[in-house]
């Protein structure tokens, strides 16, 4: 009878362990970002392999009221840390996907098509009528994950690119 009791305390000891790790799984938030949040962004972007901006191009995208600075952040317990981002412009009809990057870390793990899936809904809300965006011609795996996402092909920017030089691809969904 004891050792009954004793194997229910430890079952009962590892269900509370085992209910406690679910309670410390990191969830997720997407937010507009912030004036805070632009050092990340753009060590983010530079990580990420992104075309580099200034802090001070970041802050007046940030201030448009034209363009969204939307992040994903991963929360715990313990803290919170931006994984990805995009800047998308919305010109007349027509929204323009100025950046968008996963921490490598983060990639294939289905955060780009939670970015994309925003960033649309976005242009849903501006009343666009399609996305464009320039990709880096030897980024294949951008330029797959954009096609897997509705993206086609509309053309290319010959010498669009420095440091280091490629063309652009430009990439067009219509709504």
């Amino acid at each position: 009878m004891r050792l009954d009791r004793k194997r229910k305390t430890q079952k009962t000891t590892e269900e509370q362990a085992d209910s406690a790790a679910s309670h410390m799984e990191p969830s997720t938030q997407l937010r507009d970002a912030s004036t805070a949040d632009l050092e990340v962004i753009r060590s983010l972007g530079k990580i990420a392999g992104l075309a580099q901006w200034s802090l001070k191009s970041y802050r007046q995208e940030l201030e448009a009221i034209d363009s969204d600075i939307r992040l994903i952040e991963l929360n715990s317990p313990i803290r919170s840390i931006v994984i990805g981002f995009y800047l998308l412009r919305h010109l007349n009809l027509e929204s323009a996907l100025l950046q968008l990057a996963v921490h490598p870390v983060h990639r294939r793990q289905g955060w780009g098509r939670k970015l994309i899936g925003d960033a649309v809904g976005s242009c849903h809300k501006y009343r666009s009528v399609a996305c464009e965006l320039e990709v880096r011609a030897r980024n294949q795996g951008a330029i797959e994950f954009y096609r897997s996402v509705g993206f086609c092909r509309e053309g290319l920017r010959v010498g669009y690119y420095r440091n280091p030089a490629d063309d652009a691809v430009l990439m067009r969904l219509a709504f």
